[in-house]
């Protein structure tokens, strides 16, 4: 039979033509074809691994540069984790030491503390080695940074992101500091990498959400602020679109994530709540008072709750400009917070782009974490560093918004946007960086010039030094107690784990009473043998001065630095004045 022609057609009938399927590219193809040609190198072109381990082995070297074999004596957060991790060590479990009388320690969670008793343990008091552990652990929150923001499909983006978060000058300060805020970042990073792949995965068996979990729990017990992280990554699963339509396995997902983490929180705070019987210091309690340096008082208010939000926005906008553009420092306040608030705008302006389109475990933990700062009773610039790996590539992404509309503005540029962006990003991003590396190389040579100093040998292998004058002088005054105060005396400081970790003897910092005669009762029930007076802290001058000039006859210099306030006084009984 002949072969049947189509109606109004001269040719034969046949089966359509179907056009060829194109080859789909890898994924690894696909990222690196995402590189501009400007960073068509073959450094950047190496697998993903590859390249997460040469951004972490650069970061982790300049890191190193900064470390010294000193403990500083600042602050009073690294005494009370050295005096925890010894208490470990020693077998006195999780125990506050210094105070009068020992008492369970339930403010710090205890991952922090039991690393630094590892080291100890195995390699003795060497505090070296702890601050090489925190500086690796630096390099691995750059390297999670990239992994994070090189998966969403944008490595160049992701290497900037990455390379400025390793130069801001306070990464590389607090990157050799005994302090948790490093780890907590690293963890928390690493969560949200993982909460982000767990995410492309349908099954409920998937190492990505047994790491995601993992990494919760270990940044909550890094630090308590580590609450903010569950919330955004259930948030994250909940309003991530089901895989396959099966939005019940999303939800299932969202229980396997956190529930690890409420089962291990609850078993952290009912320990707590009954070593205790409910009396423990923990940020709880000191969350919803007004001054959380003093528990003593009243607790906080809607008014205060607001000037407690601005008064934290200001102080943050102010660090914002210090931390993420160096030069700022020079400027006055006002003029730093104005500069903190374009930063701020830029990062906000790149969020809204990103979160029109994804509603993902970074941009939730962003919200949650940066609510956490402007309502916390407590204030720091070092609170910022977990924050580091986000607004940095919101800010990178502000400036893409800002490029786009200025191609689609003029018609000129529109063809060559694709150039344009990459081009001005990595011009912008050289500029930050220099001027990184430019309060950096300071920095670095004071650290030089720090190893070559002679620290306060404490015991082998474990020296501490103070960072300016107003703490050398309390540290000299721990030294003299230390030498000369009896074994059983208890002393009392405005900072008393710094001066406990020094003297070795019981240290209280409280509580403060605004009446002198109170003031001395509560130094009586302390049984208080010393008190250092130091020129740094208000509290001091605000209870300790009324209390000396109302009853002079109770209290007698021992020691004092020459041309200076600072001194030890001792507490005399009643019945036997000088």
């Amino acid at each position: 039979m002949g072969a049947k022609k189509r109606k109004g057609k001269g040719k034969l009938a046949s089966a359509p033509i179907r056009p060829e399927a194109p080859q789909r590219e890898t994924p690894e193809e696909a990222k690196t074809a995402r590189f501009p040609a400007w960073l068509d190198h073959p450094v950047l072109q190496l697998a993903g691994r590859g390249r997460v381990l040469i951004v972490s082995a650069l970061a982790l070297l300049l890191f190193l540069g900064a470390v010294t074999p000193f403990v500083y004596f600042q602050g009073g957060d690294n005494a009370e984790y050295i005096m925890l991790a010894r208490a470990l060590v020693d077998g006195q479990g999780y125990t506050s030491v210094y105070t009068n009388p020992p008492e369970p320690h339930t403010k710090y969670p205890f991952l922090f503390p039991l690393m630094i008793a590892g080291i100890f343990w195995f390699f003795g008091g060497k505090i070296l080695l702890v601050k090489i552990l925190i500086a690796i652990l630096a390099a691995v929150m750059v390297g999670a940074t990239y992994r994070l923001w090189e998966e969403r499909e944008e490595p160049w983006i992701a290497l900037l992101t990455a390379v400025l978060v390793a130069t801001v000058p306070f990464t590389l300060s607090y990157s050799v500091r005994v302090l948790s805020e490093i780890p907590f970042a690293a963890f928390a990073t690493l969560s949200l990498l993982f909460c982000e792949r767990s995410l492309k995965q349908d099954s409920l068996k998937n190492s990505s959400l047994v790491l995601c979990a993992l990494f919760l729990i270990l940044a909550f017990f890094t630090r308590s602020v580590g609450i903010a992280l569950a919330p955004a990554l259930v948030g994250a699963v909940l309003l991530a679109p089901p895989l396959r339509g099966q939005w019940k396995r999303n939800l299932l997902k969202g229980v396997v994530m956190t529930l690890p983490f409420l089962l291990a929180g609850g078993a952290w705070f009912l320990r707590g709540y009954l070593a205790t019987h409910g009396h423990g210091k923990n940020y709880l309690s000191e969350f919803f008072i007004k001054d959380p340096y003093d528990l003593n008082s009243a607790l906080i208010g809607w008014t205060d709750l607001v000037s407690r939000v601005q008064s934290n926005g200001r102080y943050y906008l102010e660090q914002l400009a210090i931390t993420l553009w160096p030069f700022s420092s020079s400027l006055d306040r006002n003029h730093m917070i104005m500069a903190g608030s374009l930063i701020l705008l830029l990062a906000l302006l790149g969020f809204g782009a990103v979160i029109r389109r994804r509603r993902g475990a970074p941009e939730l933990f962003t919200l949650s974490y940066a609510a956490l700062l402007l309502i916390w009773g407590f204030y720091e610039n070092r609170f910022l560093i977990p924050l580091y790996p986000l607004l940095i590539y919101y800010g990178l992404k502000g400036i893409q918004v800002l490029l786009a509309g200025a191609a689609w503005a003029m018609p000129l540029l529109r063809l060559r946007n694709r150039m344009l962006s990459p081009a001005a990003l990595g011009v912008l991003a050289l500029f930050l960086l220099v001027s990184n590396l430019s309060a950096d190389l300071p920095l670095l040579k004071k650290m030089a010039q720090i190893r070559r100093v002679q620290g306060f040998e404490l015991s082998p292998g474990f020296q501490i030094i103070a960072t300016n004058e107003g703490m050398n002088r309390i540290l000299h005054l721990a030294l003299y107690l230390r030498a000369h105060a009896e074994p059983e005396a208890v002393i009392f400081a405005r900072k008393p784990t710094l001066v406990a970790l020094v003297s070795e003897r019981k240290t209280v910092g409280g509580p403060f009473v605004d009446d002198p005669a109170g003031f001395i009762a509560e130094l009586e029930k302390n049984q208080v043998t010393y008190i250092v007076f130091d020129e740094v802290y208000k509290e001091i001058q605000k209870y300790f001065v009324p209390a000396m000039r109302s009853y002079p006859q109770r209290f007698q210099v021992v020691y004092q630095i020459p041309n200076t306030q600072s001194q030890v006084y001792k507490l005399l009984p009643k019945e036997n004045p000088y």
